[in-house]
């Protein structure tokens, strides 16, 4: 949902965000590139970044062990690649987004429907996504959890829109244990985004989550947190090590993070 009283400033942001973001090297409008993802990154631009998006999948995967049936909402869809993937295996998803480009956002998604994959998409903001109380069997955050203006209200309505028993999930969003060093390279980043002209909503609403606050919150909201725990690949891990040395700093990592909303 889109409440009118923040229709344009909502545009403007996302305008700003999409902005943004292809400048820092995201998005193609090459069909196959969306078709691969995120298995292959065509433009080779942020393979590194893909790649751990790929694992974070395949551990997604076989955690869920089957979702015929199931009711899913990739809430924070961007492309809709996750949709895609999940659609593919039997899921009735429903990939949400405030971006409607074709670039990056859901209006990229109309390619994964015409190969033949159909899943819905649906405009809506992670503070008031349009469905309704006990909607959905699994919530997922991919990518996305990390952009919420108010964390509590957030997972409030993920509460609110799964079913009792239902799975919630984040994945691919920074998650730090130190707090000193989330502030940092959260303040980094979001001088980054402005470099790149984003506008001040969208930089504002960047954040890196500190683990604790984020379980806690979740707990309270949701039920009770688990991990999926997954290799990240020794090239990938070698490249965070040498980078956090440098800066002495933890760096963030990306776990798959769920919680099941009690019966």
């Amino acid at each position: 949902m889109v409440l009118p009283s923040r229709a344009e400033q909502i545009q403007a942001m996302a305008s700003s965000y999409a902005a943004a973001w292809a400048k820092d090297g995201w998005g193609s409008l090459d069909p196959q590139y969306l078709l691969e993802l995120p298995f292959h990154d065509r433009t080779r631009r942020r393979s590194t970044e893909w790649r751990l998006k790929a694992r974070s999948l395949s551990a997604l995967l076989r955690f869920l062990d089957g979702i015929q049936s199931k009711i899913i909402i990739d809430l924070g869809a961007g492309v809709g690649w996750l949709s895609y993937q999940l659609a593919r295996l039997g899921g009735t998803v429903f990939a949400t987004d405030l971006l409607l480009d074709k670039l990056l956002g859901l209006g990229a998604a109309s390619l994964y429907v015409e190969s033949g994959t159909f899943f819905e998409r649906v405009r809506g903001d992670l503070e008031r996504p349009p469905f309704q109380d006990g909607s959905a069997d699994i919530v997922i955050c991919n990518a996305s959890l990390h952009y919420a203006r108010n964390l509590e209200a957030t997972l409030s309505e993920i509460s609110r829109i799964l079913v009792p028993g239902g799975l919630f999930i984040i994945m691919n969003s920074p998650v730090h244990r130190d707090v000193t060093s989330a502030a940092r390279a959260e303040g980094d980043f979001r001088s980054h985004l402005e470099r790149l002209g984003a506008n001040v909503e969208v930089t504002s609403n960047y954040h890196h989550l500190v683990r604790e606050t984020l379980e806690s919150e979740i707990r309270s909201a949701v039920g009770p947190v688990g991990e999926v725990r997954f290799a990240t690949g020794r090239l990938f891990q070698s490249t965070r090590f040498v980078k956090s040395t440098v800066l002495r700093m933890e760096l963030a990592g990306f776990p798959l993070i769920y919680a099941r909303k009690p019966k």
